[in-house]
């Protein structure tokens, strides 16, 4: 945010939300690709699924 201009603020702002939801998306994917192994199953509750 080194600019003085609103606009460009606006677009940095929109920019870092944009690469925080693709960090959660990516997590998401990479625990849903471990839960899926063979070794983690059984081991969570449906309450931990929950959380």
């Amino acid at each position: 945010m080194t600019s003085n201009c609103r606009e460009d603020h606006e677009v940095s702002m929109l920019a870092l939300h944009l690469i925080q939801n693709c960090m959660v998306y990516v997590n998401t994917l990479m625990i849903q690709k471990v839960l899926a192994q063979p070794n983690w199953q059984g081991k969570f509750t449906p309450c931990d699924y929950a959380t």
